[in-house]
């Protein structure tokens, strides 16, 4: 993929954080919102997402996301 192509989503997510299968919940949710929210709009944006906590109902989580993609279109 070339530079001008590319955007992505990455993670730093420690294992204090919880087991593996909470984190991997969480990487889950993150990427269909950004897939759904920011990739399918052909947005060329890259994020690297280091949460403070893991333990987030998945409204929680979508309604951040939502904020921060409001904010992304103002930009």
């Amino acid at each position: 993929m070339s530079q001008k192509n590319s955007y992505g989503l990455g993670f730093i997510l420690s294992r204090r954080l919880g087991p593996a299968n909470k984190r991997n919940q969480f990487k889950r949710r993150f990427r269909f919102l950004y897939s759904n929210l920011i990739k399918n709009k052909k947005k060329k944006i890259s994020m690297i997402i280091m949460p403070k906590t893991i333990n987030l109902s998945w409204l929680d989580i979508q309604n951040s996301f939502e904020v921060m993609v409001k904010k992304l279109n103002d930009i």
